[in-house]
């Protein structure tokens, strides 16, 4: 932040005053943008019926934070600055009302934009007293009215408050009008719909706009927010086989590794999509990379979808169900059978005095478990199976496909180039390792992908054993599904 220096002695100019809240601003503005970006933001201005209720609505005090121009003209002496611009801050401190004109066609209704937008402007006009050259040597002389005596008014505040209007969007038979979209410059806050004949606006009238920027939530409720995973949970309001869920504050799109809870509305009987906030209906995919075909998403559980960058993961899908205990073993009750991808595992009784309203539940096999299937019951003959090296045959660039195993072993016949694994593949917090081995010739090298989602102590990696038949171990350990820190065990043969 720039600082006025003044002396001792010499002659004060108003310049001194003005740069002093010019640096202040900028400084302020300079601030602001660094919190909230340079998008325009809200906080406060909520639109309610006036009491008694009218065709009025009431606007609160609240605030705007909006991209402008320094100065857009001269601010006292000092020259206008169009050349910077820096988030300003508009504040009305007073709420408004403002009144609203029922459609004059029966049947007709019509929509309103609270729009807002920065509004700066000079206030305080004022004919004020300068100095007079005559009291130097006339103490009695009046002081000038204006500048130069020429008794001209000047403004003494520039004001940055809050421009509020209402826009009517076209009168249209009732349920098929729009809402206007904002002019330039100004965010649309609130639709206020009002029917022909209508003498009063109440609450289900005022809608509060999707895209509406408030500041949501204030910094002192973040970790409430977080603990409530507001951000990322919603109840599916879709149809069958059709999820759509509603998040706050409005993502602006998809973006990979985009992470959400659904509760869902109902059981999917084939392939399933998923659209939120209105971005697009996506195709929900197995963890194993292929398309649900039905039972993957129950109706009342709580299923957690990550975004690829082209479709979305089912990543966990919980079952609603009841227990209790038969001789030492676990009885589900279900509406429905807990199971998997319906292709593997063998269905078995959980409680094998009674399976009547019990359902069944199926195993997973070792790929059914590297794979991360949902639903399914882990078994040690899985676990360890899927645990074994799998024996990888040599190309000259290899991505780990890690939802078919955990441990690779591969034998180089030329250089290798370790790329990012399968798409979709790892899960967070998997565990496991690359056995690489020389072939007879030895000196083969391998190189990691520019950018790489695998990463190696001191930001490289260190280099292979390069004398024949050597075998190199490289272990890993994912610790997001984009992150994945490994070591490399050298001469292990």
């Amino acid at each position: 932040m720039d600082r006025r220096i003044v002396y001792i002695g010499a002659i004060p100019q108003d310049i001194d005053i003005l740069k002093i809240q010019r640096n202040a601003m900028v400084a302020n503005g300079f601030l602001a943008q660094g919190v909230l970006g340079t998008n325009t933001f809200v906080d406060g201005l909520a639109c309610t019926p006036t009491s008694p209720a009218s065709l009025s609505v009431n606007i609160a005090a609240g605030e705007i934070f909006q991209f402008a121009n320094i100065d857009g003209s001269n601010f006292g002496s000092l020259a206008s600055d169009t050349v910077h611009s820096i988030v300003k801050q508009g504040i009305l401190q007073d709420g408004l009302v403002r009144t609203l004109t029922p459609p004059g066609t029966a049947g007709q209704a019509i929509n309103y934009l609270v729009q807002v937008a920065l509004l700066e402007q000079d206030i305080d006009v004022a004919t004020l007293p300068y100095f007079n050259p005559a009291s130097l040597i006339n103490a009695s002389a009046a002081p000038w009215s204006g500048p130069n005596n020429s008794g001209t008014s000047q403004p003494q505040t520039r004001q940055q408050t809050v421009q509020v209007s209402l826009k009517a969007g076209v009168a249209a038979t009732a349920g098929t009008q729009t809402t206007p979209a904002p002019d330039v410059g100004y965010v649309g806050l609130f639709a206020i719909t009002v029917a022909q004949g209508a003498t009063q606006i109440a609450s289900g009238n005022i809608s509060q706009l999707a895209s509406a920027p408030f500041i949501t939530p204030k910094l002192t409720e973040v970790p409430a927010w977080t603990q409530a995973g507001k951000w990322k949970y919603g109840a599916d309001s879709g149809t069958l086989n059709a999820m759509a869920v509603t998040l706050a504050p409005v993502p602006a799109a998809y973006v990979a590794g985009m992470s959400i809870d659904v509760k869902a509305g109902s059981t999917n009987t084939g392939a399933l999509t998923l659209n939120v906030n209105g971005l697009g209906a996506k195709t929900v995919m197995k963890p194993s990379g292929v398309a649900c075909t039905g039972g993957e998403v129950v109706s009342g559980a709580i299923a957690t979808f990550t975004y690829d960058g082209s479709q979305f993961y089912l990543r966990t899908a919980q079952a609603t169900s009841t227990s209790t205990s038969t001789g030492g073993l676990t009885a589900i009750a279900t509406t429905s059978p807990i199971h998997g991808d319906g292709t593997s595992g063998t269905p078995i009784n959980i409680d094998n005095a009674s399976t009547t309203g019990r359902g069944s539940v199926q195993l997973a096999s070792a790929a059914a478990y590297s794979g991360n299937s949902p639903g399914l019951a882990l078994t040690p003959d899985a676990v360890w199976s899927a645990a074994g090296f799998q024996t990888v045959s040599y190309g000259s660039s290899w991505a780990p496909d890690l939802s078919s195993g955990f441990n690779f072993a591969m034998t180089l016949a030329g250089n290798l180039l370790l790329n990012n694994p399968v798409s979709g593949s790892i899960k967070s917090g998997e565990t496991g390792a690359f056995a690489i081995s020389q072939d007879n010739v030895g000196g083969r090298t391998l190189n990691v992908a520019s950018g790489s989602s695998f990463h190696f102590p001191n930001g490289g990696f260190p280099g292979l054993s390069t004398a024949p038949n050597a075998v190199d171990v490289i272990v890993y350990k994912a610790i997001t599904s984009s992150y994945i820190v490994c070591g490399l065990l050298k001469g292990m043969v």
